[in-house]
């Protein structure tokens, strides 16, 4: 997926699904780094995103977001984890 020499990525999720939900129901991720970018649907069925959350706790990676609120809660909400190393912009 990644290749975690990368040291910075920035990302996005794009589509949040809150219309009949308490908390938000993650649609899609647009995430890049240097040399490659990629669209992440975490609805396609047996989809694993261990990968996913592994990189968004990775100490070692400074991951640069816009508008994070959301992003972080919804991470935080499905893997128990803030993300490490974060920048966010407005």
């Amino acid at each position: 997926m990644l290749n975690v020499l990368n040291t910075l990525i920035a990302l996005s999720i794009q589509s949040f699904l809150r219309e009949s939900t308490f908390w938000p129901i993650l649609c899609l991720v647009q995430f890049a780094c240097p040399d490659d970018e990629w669209i992440l649907d975490v609805q396609a069925e047996g989809i694993d995103l261990t990968p996913f959350f592994e990189l968004m706790g990775n100490e070692g990676v400074v991951k640069v977001f816009h508008a994070a609120r959301q992003d972080v809660e919804i991470i935080y909400k499905l893997a128990g984890l803030i993300p490490h190393q974060s920048l966010i912009a407005k």
